[in-house]
């Protein structure tokens, strides 16, 4: 950046001079996680996750390959154990802008997810956290933001009980209350 200063008409060079200096945008970088939302909010153990993020910088220089990882935690506070689920990086992000993504995360089996939530039984509640830069390999102003969580609700697999084989999530046969059955299990919501 240069900065040039006009003396007023007259004016003395030897004599101080005041001057007004007006700046817009900041310079720096400034990550911040701004969104998180998971497709399902409820899922069986050992499946795919699809997420949807967003992040931001919050000040004017570009940020190059920020990487971003997803963890799956029994908190909504990122800790030391908490389980890797995938990663994606943003190759550019401009001052002031904000990039958003839906990487595809894979859940673990179900013994990995019972200790990974210190539960014994399904169903429980964890949490999906996203972290922005884990590594602090950019200059990030303010690392307090970078973390973002939300609550996913995990259950056991669904019982099929439909003898059909053409139906799924999209072909449903509508149940009628008194028709559902539950035998200690998950009755999948498109069976019959």
């Amino acid at each position: 950046h240069y900065l040039r200063i006009f003396l007023e008409e007259g004016a003395e060079i030897d004599e101080p001079q005041d001057y007004l200096l007006r700046v817009r945008g900041v310079s720096g970088v400034e990550l911040q996680a701004e969104t998180l939302e998971l497709v399902p909010p409820v899922v069986e153990f050992d499946a795919d996750l699809q997420a949807s993020f967003s992040v931001s910088n919050q000040r004017g220089d570009m940020a190059t390959d920020v990487l971003v990882r997803f963890y799956l935690s029994a908190s909504p506070e990122l800790v030391g154990q908490d389980l890797l689920l995938g990663e994606t990086l943003v190759t550019n992000l401009a001052g002031a802008g904000e990039v958003a993504g839906e990487p595809r995360l894979s859940l673990p089996g179900r013994a990995g997810l019972l200790a990974t939530l210190g539960v014994a039984t399904l169903p429980a509640t964890g949490y999906v956290i996203a972290s922005v830069d884990p590594e602090r390999a950019q200059p990030d102003l303010d690392r307090s933001n970078n973390t973002i969580a939300t609550a996913i609700e995990f259950t056991e697999r669904c019982i099929d009980d439909d003898p059909r084989d053409n139906e799924g999530p999209l072909t449903p046969t509508v149940l009628e209350p008194a028709d559902r059955r539950f035998e200690g299990g998950v009755i999948c919501p498109y069976t019959e």
